[in-house]
């Protein structure tokens, strides 16, 4: 976007320059059978009616009353054919813009084409900008979502956590592997930077992502409806907590069961 951008200003430089290079003055001469002389004019058309004009105003003579046409001005620009349209509206300009718009009608069509294209491209830019944050927040919504769909075993162990305990920020080891991976996937993501550490590695307080926390429901994670009151359920759900649940709890009675022997 941005080479294009600066493409396109050069573009709109480089005709607004060659439109603005002087150029031949035109020099002709008309001169009609009554003796009158008109120097310094450019023609225009010569048909039946012999169109001319100077600075000032504009001909329009009966061809019979031509006794000579001396051309000796800029022959280039008779040969550049203005579009009726482009006529049209230079009709009601003065004289010497008329004449001047004729003579650098190709520069200045493609200036007005190359500062078309550069607010185009600025008004292109302007959208992708506004629309850019839409498109990647539905791109990412879809990732969240199809990472959710596809939850592991462990993953969906470490997301029962906030189930059991029914909380939205739980204190995780963000160097367990299958926690670091959820938060990779962004379905999990740390509340600070600075934490503690314990025997699992470093804790963070840790939260669900909004875009995936509607979509954590305990069907996703494998989570009964009624296992708070069924036995042989809960012991399955308290086995399959992680690991690093299990490493907690073990380091816990360790430290209780030494402590009397103190």
């Amino acid at each position: 976007m941005k080479h294009l951008l600066i493409m396109s200003m050069t573009l709109a430089w480089l005709c607004i320059t060659v439109f603005l290079l002087p150029s031949p003055a035109s020099a002709d001469v008309v001169i009609l059978k009554n003796g009158q002389v008109y120097e310094n004019v450019t023609i225009i058309e010569e048909k039946d009616t012999l169109h001319f004009e100077d600075s000032r105003r504009s001909y329009f003579i009966n061809r019979d009353a031509v006794e000579a046409v001396i051309r000796t001005g800029n022959k280039k620009s008779e040969k550049i054919a203005i579009p009726d349209w482009a006529e049209k509206h230079l009709s009601p300009l003065p004289a010497k813009i008329r004449s001047l718009a004729r003579d650098h009608f190709i520069p200045i069509m493609l200036a007005v084409s190359g500062i078309l294209v550069f607010f185009c491209l600025v008004l292109l830019k302007f959208l992708w900008a506004n629309i850019r944050p839409l498109h990647d927040a539905r791109r990412e919504k879809r990732r969240i979502i199809a990472g959710v769909r596809n939850l592991d075993s462990q993953e969906k162990a470490v997301l029962r956590e906030f189930a059991i305990f029914d909380q939205n920020t739980l204190e995780l080891p963000v160097e367990d592997p299958t926690v670091s991976g959820l938060i990779r996937k962004d379905i999990l993501q740390p509340t600070r930077e600075k934490g503690e550490y314990s025997v699992s590695g470093l804790v963070l307080p840790v939260t669900i992502n909004p875009l995936a926390r509607r979509r954590i429901t305990p069907r996703a994670v494998d989570l009964p409806p009624d296992w708070k009151n069924d036995d042989a359920q809960k012991q399955a759900i308290i086995r399959a907590r992680p690991q690093f649940i299990h490493d907690k709890e073990q380091f816990i009675s360790k430290v209780e069961t030494k402590r009397p022997g103190e």
